[in-house]
């Protein structure tokens, strides 16, 4: 199914807000309270939720708010969307899926994907643009087994034109980008990094379900020239990576940033749980250059490099 035939069915921020008078929960300091019947919208108090609700009831009822009368609609929500209770609790897991359980996997592949568009340079200006991650709702055997980190394939990952995500983002865009700028400008307060360029937003769409949720990534440069000017040796690196970094979430590993200075492949690992809280684990023996031989769907170079050797070049051409 292609985007354009995706209809938006829930939206997830990364910072939840009131649906009626727009305070966020540090604004108010308390948790939001969810609307009972369509699990979306949220409010802080039982008044804002009264005073919006003629308005919340003409735009939700039809699609998913389980008033009374709509009981029977509700009851489909398990089947349509992978056995989560409701079109919000899809997002949610969303959210833990990317922002906590594969932050640096995403971050990686956000980066290579920005880079092989034209960088940067070609993406944080006008046109606007954002990154587009497609996920596919995880097999039986994965949703069993209970681990956020296992919930969902990635299918792929694009830079589009946020024209083009208009129908599934609505007017999202306008928090999208002030996130955007915020996260950026505390970047560049905390931090000197000379190739970080900016951040760019991101939406992730489970596909055939019309669920997203927004994300932001920081993005760098290329060092030593423009990403345009890149050859297909270098371009290959960065191909590369998406693939490395696609088949380990896909297989349920969570990278870690290298906590060795001087090392510059990620650590692998999974997610355990203990005493109700998953934790990661390191995976020991990882070799990289294994990742070429498994199969089925075994890793396969854009270039000529060995898998475990992408990494030096990779850092090297953003540090």
């Amino acid at each position: 199914m292609d985007i354009d035939d995706e209809l938006p069915t829930a939206y997830i921020d990364q910072e939840p807000l009131c649906a009626h008078c727009g305070k966020t929960e540090a604004e108010l300091k308390t948790k939001l309270k969810r609307c009972a019947g369509c699990g979306v919208a949220m409010y802080c108090t039982k008044e804002c939720q009264k005073t919006a609700w003629p308005v919340h009831k003409r735009k939700m009822s039809r699609k998913m708010c389980r008033s009374a009368d709509s009981l029977q609609i509700g009851a489909q929500w398990p089947s349509r969307f992978g056995g989560y209770t409701a079109p919000i609790a899809l997002a949610n897991a969303v959210k833990v899926f990317a922002g906590d359980a594969h932050p640096v996997a995403f971050s990686l592949i956000a980066n290579s994907v920005v880079i092989l568009n034209g960088g940067p340079e070609a993406n944080l200006g006008s046109p606007a643009k954002a990154l587009l991650f497609r996920l596919a709702k995880a097999s039986k055997e994965d949703m069993d087994s209970g681990n956020p980190a296992r919930a969902f394939k990635l299918l792929d990952a694009t830079v589009r034109d946020r024209a083009a995500l208009t129908h599934l983002v609505a007017d999202n865009w306008v928090s999208a980008t002030a996130e955007c700028e915020a996260v950026e400008a505390r970047i560049r307060r905390e931090t000197q990094h000379p190739t970080f360029a900016g951040v760019l937003p991101a939406v992730f769409l489970v596909v055939d379900t019309g669920v997203i949720a927004h994300h932001h990534f920081p993005v760098h440069r290329v060092s030593h020239r423009p990403a345009a000017q890149l050859d297909d040796g270098e371009r290959a690196i960065f191909e590369d990576v998406i693939e490395m970094c696609r088949l380990t979430l896909n297989r349920g590993y969570v990278l870690h940033d290298a906590t060795d200075a001087g090392k510059y492949q990620p650590e692998v690992g999974t997610w355990v749980k203990r005493k109700k809280k998953w934790e990661w684990e390191r995976t020991p023996g990882w070799n990289w250059n294994a990742l070429k031989s498994e199969q089925p769907g075994g890793f396969k170079s854009a270039g000529e490099l060995r898998p475990g050797s992408v990494w030096v070049p990779f850092r090297i051409m953003l540090c």
